[in-house]
């Protein structure tokens, strides 16, 4: 839960009584750690209604389920900045054997992010007067990907 927020009971529809809602908390951290609304709804021990239905009740504890996923998100972005220019390494096989391994770069998701990062530089649909030709945008691709390079912490 967002810091200096105070949680608020609400009276159940039916029963006329406050919810439950001791396990917001222990929802929104394990759907941080797990990035998946069913096993946190397990680890909090709720049903997946419940769970979207205090979503919609609950202010407090809708941000704070937004800000989980924000953060998976953020995760997700970091990782897919890393494949596309550190690349990854996979490896080489002859006959049953390994003999090395080649780097591979994730080409498709750097054009993508790039597109969505920069879309007046490198969505061509955009650009007013003309396209670039395959080797320009090749090399704006290169000088994109060697500029993000010093943006990336290293693992260390």
């Amino acid at each position: 839960m967002a810091q200096g927020k105070k949680k608020t009971k609400k009276k159940t529809k039916k029963l006329g009584r406050p919810a439950n809602t001791d396990w917001h908390d222990r929802f929104t951290s394990a759907l941080q750690k797990t990035r998946h609304v069913g096993q946190a709804c397990a680890v909090a021990g709720v049903g997946r209604r419940t769970a979207y239905h205090h979503k919609a009740d609950y202010p407090d504890f809708a941000e704070d389920w937004d800000c989980a996923i924000q953060c998976n998100i953020d995760d997700l972005e970091a990782s897919a900045m890393r494949r596309a220019i550190e690349g990854y390494t996979r490896g080489v096989y002859s006959r049953g054997e390994k003999i090395g391994e080649d780097r591979y770069y994730e080409t498709a998701l750097t054009i993508f992010m790039l597109k969505c990062q920069r879309p007046e530089r490198y969505n061509i649909d955009n650009q007013q007067e003309g396209s670039l030709t395959a080797d320009q945008t090749a090399a704006a691709v290169r000088g994109a990907i060697e500029a993000m390079r010093a943006t990336i912490p290293s693992a260390g």
